[in-house]
């Protein structure tokens, strides 16, 4: 390493190595954050990463279904905390209208601040509906309004989810009133009906899907999606599935949503030719928590984002990484922490990068 980049790496990281009895069984080799280190600044790279905020920022300080002036009061926050560029996300078919219907002052505003968007988030939960014709308008309202807000805004991806599938739900279904994930075993619980058809769930939102990526490409953008626990694409292996059926759908990849039920860097090395998008927030693997990114040293984080952002790199990935700290005590000293330690990381790895 250079000077500058081992001064930064004894600060960063340390003795360099993760985790307590992380070893090759084979070899006996320690995991070591330098050997990862040492790896990433070998890999030819010639893109440039931006680091950007998430809407989750807007739902801790404003709560979930948002009104135009607490949208306003939002990214204005948003700005006063650092960023510069960031998302916007339209809840429903009346979300969706509303941020269309006010996208010129919303613009006029932005402008203003000097905040760029980057990614729009259109939460159509009819996208999945078992009845074609809810299908179809959620599509339309995509194509439309949906398409127009993000090119207005110059955005680079569109966004949505997949919702909880077709079964009965007994509680509070995940992700409906908040962004927090209770998990089945005391939030709710699905139960399956006799005639419960999923070839026709998947072939639903294969049709929904691959719609939407075709629209998307037209009017220059990508349209992805993200695995999450509790909706109906919620492991790497269904996403993989769905990819297989929607060629062109693109990955947002979560690493707080991914880390709770599977491996961040295997999920990322499965997934990352069709990685368009990140959301970076930390944990401990148990919950789906939202966390600020934390040190990189012995003993002191869930998820290895300097791997991550390797394998990101040797794929040539160019693109956002949104952070997406939320539902925190102290959000904006959280979300200034994790940009704080993203950038030193993306340094270390000699990875360009916007902020």
């Amino acid at each position: 390493m250079k000077q500058e980049q081992e001064t930064l790496f004894e600060r960063l990281v340390g003795p360099g190595f993760h985790g307590d009895g992380l070893v090759e069984r084979e070899t006996g080799d320690a995991y070591s954050s330098r050997d990862t280190v040492e790896r990433a600044l070998k890999i030819e790279y010639d893109g440039e990463m931006i680091v950007s905020g998430c809407w989750i920022f807007a739902i801790t300080t404003q709560g979930y279904h948002l009104a135009m002036p607490e949208i306003y009061a939002a990214v204005e926050r948003m700005k006063e905390v650092g960023l510069t560029y960031i998302e916007l996300e339209g809840i429903g078919t009346d979300g969706v209208n509303m941020v269309y219907d006010n996208r010129d002052e919303l613009k006029r505003r932005l402008d203003d601040l000097e905040l760029q968007v980057v990614n729009f988030a259109t939460i159509l939960s009819d996208f999945r509906h078992p009845e074609p014709k809810r299908r179809q308008q959620a599509v339309e309202l995509f194509r439309t309004k949906g398409l127009e807000t993000a090119a207005l805004f110059g955005c680079r991806t569109i966004q949505t989810d997949t919702f909880h599938p077709w079964v009965r739900i007994y509680g509070k279904p995940p992700y409906t009133d908040d962004v927090e994930y209770e998990g089945a075993q005391t939030g709710y619980k699905y139960v399956a009906p006799d005639d419960y058809d999923e070839r026709s769930e998947f072939d639903a939102i294969v049709e929904t899907f691959a719609a939407c990526v075709e629209a998307a490409g037209r009017a220059g953008l990508s349209f992805c999606i993200e695995p999450r626990k509790g909706e109906i694409v919620d492991t790497v292996g269904y996403m993989l599935r769905v990819i297989d059926h929607v060629p062109g759908l693109g990955v947002v990849l979560d690493t707080a949503h991914l880390n709770f039920g599977e491996d961040v860097l295997l999920a990322a090395a499965r997934l990352k030719e069709h990685i368009v998008y990140c959301h970076l927030a930390d944990n401990d693997g148990t919950n789906n928590d939202h966390l600020e990114i934390r040190d990189p040293r012995l003993g002191n984080r869930g998820i290895d984002f300097l791997g991550l952002l390797t394998i990101l790199k040797s794929a040539g990935y160019s693109g956002c990484l949104a952070l997406d700290t939320g539902k925190v005590d102290d959000i904006d000293q959280a979300v200034m922490n994790s940009k704080s330690r993203l950038e030193e990381m993306l340094e270390l790895l000699a990875i360009p990068y916007r902020s």
